[in-house]
């Protein structure tokens, strides 16, 4: 019983890593398309 909880548990936690880093992933690249369009308007 206890066994499988903490397998549980450490699948959640693996997945919210993964969510974590995609997010930033789509974080940062969200602001290069930003940086890119405030360098056009400032040409």
């Amino acid at each position: 019983q206890v066994n499988y909880y903490e397998k549980e548990i450490k699948m959640m936690r693996k997945n919210f890593e993964r969510e974590k880093k995609d997010s930033k992933k789509s974080f940062e690249a969200e602001m290069s398309k930003v940086e890119g369009q405030k360098r056009d308007l400032e040409e």
